[in-house]
């Protein structure tokens, strides 16, 4: 028996080394803190300005083509799913029990829109400043034609529910 556990021991201290050590979570550029949890949403807002999002309410910016990154305020902890910007200042994310953040300054600061909905949002776009779309569980739809100060909810069917056969 203490052989058996004799030779665990190095393998317990390989695992412990594995999982004791940091891994920087991007290569290339200054070492930063690592980024904790999942990412889910990313989104490109100019030649330099990146963004993405992630669980408990992450969102990360960077301004110098994804080298570095900084954590951003989103004021919920929520799991935020998606990110879009049809422009370099207008921003929307989307994510767990219909939350809906908006940004007017390039992903600087967000502000709270309610979606109306308490469903996952699991994807969100928007075409400009006005009009977006967002969907989510359970065939959630959800439109703005008003920058997001209003959502409404559609009806997800399709005209056909079979194909023509050829």
């Amino acid at each position: 028996m203490t052989s058996r556990i004799a030779s665990m021991v190095p393998l317990a201290a390989l695992l412990a080394a594995l999982f004791l050590v940091p891994v920087p979570p991007c290569a290339g550029g200054d070492p930063s803190p690592l980024i904790a949890g999942s990412l889910f949403g990313t989104a490109v807002l100019s030649e330099t300005d990146y963004i993405m999002v992630g669980d408990r309410g992450k969102i990360y910016l960077s301004n110098d083509g994804a080298k570095s990154w900084r954590e951003i305020e989103s004021g919920t902890k929520l799991a935020l799913s998606c990110v879009s910007f049809p422009d370099g200042r207008h921003g929307w994310i989307a994510g767990q029990a219909g939350v809906v953040l908006h940004s007017r300054d390039g992903g600087k600061t967000w502000e709270a829109q309610s979606s109306g909905s308490t469903v996952d949002l699991l994807g969100v776009d928007f075409l400009d400043a006005r009009r977006g779309i967002a969907v989510g569980r359970d065939t959630t739809v959800l439109t703005t034609t008003d920058g997001g100060s209003t959502w409404e909810r559609q009806a997800c069917s399709t005209l056909s529910t079979s194909l023509p056969r050829p």
